[in-house]
């Protein structure tokens, strides 16, 4: 099956009814976590960005928490599967200061890894492409935010 171009979902989609839009929502969260998750931000955290912020930094956290440090190996999955929670509340949020903002949160967690774990290579490079990615969306930010958000990159150095 090839899928419909978003222009032609849109139109269809602005000829049916609310009951039929209803059940075709109801079908796509039932289909996929994420489509579960996006439908949760966007009824409940749309208009309360601090809130979703909040509740994706305890995500997070659990997460950092639950990441075995007895080797290398281990840490970096954990890890990994700590910058993807991460990277997926970035992309249903629209700001741009949420990703900012969970970007530097992570960052600050990845430097309170111990010392064995920070000499790492492969953490080197996940702390390095972390930073990168938090530059390059700070790039799109107004002066004053951008001005904000330097000052907390600041505490952070630019390597592990």
């Amino acid at each position: 099956m090839v899928a419909a171009s978003t222009k032609t979902i849109k139109e269809t989609l602005d000829n049916k009814n609310n009951k039929e839009l209803k059940e075709l929502v109801n079908k796509l969260v039932k289909f996929k976590k994420e489509n579960k998750e996006l439908a949760t931000y966007l009824l409940f955290y749309e208009n309360e960005e601090n809130e979703f912020v909040a509740d994706a930094k305890s995500a997070i956290q659990t997460q950092f928490e639950e990441v075995n440090t007895k080797t290398v190996f281990y840490a970096k999955k954990g890890l990994r599967k700590m910058l993807r929670i991460a990277a997926k509340y970035s992309k249903y949020s629209t700001e741009k200061t949420t990703t900012v903002d969970l970007g530097i949160y992570t960052a600050s967690l990845l430097m309170t890894l111990p010392t064995n774990l920070k000499t790492s290579p492969l953490i080197k490079n996940m702390y390095g492409s972390n930073l990168k990615k938090i530059n390059t969306t700070l790039q799109m930010l107004h002066e004053d935010i951008q001005f904000d958000y330097n000052h907390q990159l600041k505490h952070l150095p630019e390597y592990i």
